[in-house]
């Protein structure tokens, strides 16, 4: 009888066991979106901070992203290549997320930057997916399914801008 009573046991927690990891699944695979916009509020601000320090060191913000990505192999970092961000956000594409840099020239002389617009744009278009938007003053802004821009709203969270309840498409347990 004890034999049986273990093999109940083991089936029983056995079964346990999957329907968790089922739930797991599908919340990891329903919130890879999520995961992505994550990714991407971090990576804006780490944007908006190298940005803001390469104003403060050069007097001037950079001419493209690629000034602010690591030095070619044998040079040091400069005005050129600050070392700031990792190579592939220098890129510009990211997690899933490409990274648009357009400095803002002074109508004066034409030749210094006096401020820029910064977007993050999904790769893969979806019904939750978040657009990114932020310039010179450093505010974040975001819209849901459609390019962010200076009118966009303010995002307030340093998490996952999905996280509404509405976006939720999880199991409810």
């Amino acid at each position: 009888m004890t034999h049986t009573r273990h093999r109940f046991l083991l089936v029983n927690t056995g079964a346990v066991v999957v329907l968790l990891a089922g739930g797991a699944a599908i919340n990891l695979l329903s919130g890879k979106g999520c995961t992505l916009a994550e990714s991407a509020v971090e990576e804006m601000r780490v944007l908006i901070s190298s940005l803001n320090n390469y104003y403060y060191m050069n007097n001037t913000f950079p001419g493209s992203l690629a000034a602010l990505g690591p030095p070619p192999l044998g040079q040091e970092a400069g005005r050129e290549y600050s070392g700031m961000i990792d190579r592939q956000l220098a890129s510009g594409n990211k997690l899933g997320y490409v990274f648009r840099y357009v400095p803002k020239r002074d109508p004066r002389d034409g030749r210094s930057i006096e401020g820029y617009w910064l977007t993050s744009d999904p790769i893969t278009e979806g019904p939750r997916q978040h657009h990114y938007f932020a310039d010179e003053t450093g505010v974040l802004r975001s819209e849901k399914s459609r390019p962010a821009s200076a009118d966009s709203p303010v995002t307030h969270d340093s998490s996952c801008s999905c996280a509404a309840p509405e976006d939720y498409v999880g199991p409810r347990f």
